[in-house]
Formats: structure tokens, sequence, C-alpha cells
């Protein structure tokens, strides 16, 4: 990464310490600069409709007041759909992975880890459209952009299509009127097919193969 164009971040978090090491951790890493810092998701799109270069990536963290990480990335992915967006957040579920992928996230990373990873995430993202960490294998979307897709039953797409939304495993059984157990073969089947490890992982394959429509 040349430093003569740096990549550019912009990062929202409504705990002032968090916001300030965050830029500092950023601003140290070779070819990136941060030009935004706000405490909620509204100085973020106030900031970013000011400045007459657009950041390249935002990191939002999840939970902020005014507007939430949530409704944050919905109004940056209208107004300006080539900026990235890395989710940040204290709560590392599947839950919250699909609620701020369905909302257009481009990866999502936990407080809790470390710099490396934070490093490794912006980079990805600005160079692949996405971060994977553990949410996917590493060769994942690679391959599937350049080979065959799996073929799918419909039974199994019908599970895919209802994973990617936030009901819970029971409630997927209940819509497919078959047995939790079943559901959980089904999954375990596409854990092995698709080559990811999570539900979430299930759901950016989903997103980014495009292999059956979702809403």
């Amino acid at each position: 990464m040349s430093q003569q164009s740096p990549i550019l971040i912009a990062i929202a978090d409504d705990h002032q310490l968090v916001l300030e090491s965050m830029a500092e951790a950023v601003n140290r890493f070779n070819g990136f600069k941060v030009i935004i810092t706000a405490g909620n998701g509204q100085e973020l799109i106030d900031k970013i409709e000011q400045v007459p270069v657009k950041p390249n990536i935002c990191i939002l963290d999840v939970n902020m007041p005014v507007l939430n990480g949530y409704e944050s990335v919905t109004i940056i992915k209208k107004r300006w759909p080539e900026v990235k967006v890395l989710t940040i957040s204290m709560y590392d579920d599947d839950y919250a992975v699909i609620h701020m992928l369905q909302k257009g996230a481009d990866g999502y990373i936990a407080k809790g880890d470390n710099l490396n990873e934070v490093q490794k995430a912006l980079t990805s993202i600005y160079k692949y459209g996405y971060h994977y960490s553990r949410l996917a294998n590493k060769d994942l979307f690679k391959s599937a952009k350049e080979t065959i897709l799996p073929k799918l039953t419909d039974r199994e797409k019908e599970y895919l299509k209802l994973v990617c939304t936030d009901i819970t495993t029971h409630k997927i059984a209940k819509k497919m009127a078959i047995s939790s157990r079943s559901v959980e073969y089904y999954r375990d089947t596409l854990y092995r097919k698709l080559n990811v490890q999570t539900r979430a992982g299930l759901v950016m394959f989903v997103i980014e193969t495009g292999i059956i429509p979702i809403d």
C-alpha cells in the first residue's frame, strides 16, 4: 500500500477511549489514515457529507446512541454504496453478524479481537470487498467466484434462505416442518459442502455468491 495514497478510514464509537485508541492504532497501520472520528452514527453521517473525499472504509460500533450501527450502515450503503463498512461490537454472536450483513456490512469483528485482526480485516475489505475471518474458510469466496458452485437440493436451499433471517433454529424447524435434529443435519451438511464453520459463514456465502435469492 502506497504512503502517497493511503486507505481512508472513518471510525464511529460512543466510547471515547475506544474511539481514540482505535484511531491511534489504525493510523499506525502502514498505508491507512483516519480522516473522521465520531461518537455516534449521526455524527459520522454528518461528517462524511462534509468531507470532499469520502472514506474507503467506515468502522462502526453496533451499539451507539442517536444512530446505532444497524441504522448507520443502512444510510451509508444507500448514500455512498462504494464505501465499505466494518462493524465492531462487544457482542460476538451469529445473530448480530447476520443482522449487520443483512443491512449491508462488508465485515465484522469483535471488540476483543487484537490489532492484527483489525488490520487484517481492513486490508481484506479494501482488497476483496469482504472480511471472512472466522465466518468462513480463507479461500471460500475466491474459489466460489472462479468455480462451479456446489449443487444444492431444494430442501438445502429452503434451509439456507431461512438461515439468512434472524429466526431461531426452533422456528426454522417449524417452518420446514421437520425436527430440530433434522435442521442440525442440514446445517452440518452445508457446513461441509460449502466449507464454512458458522451460521454467519453460511449467510456470508449466500450474500457473496448469490447462490440463492434472498430478500
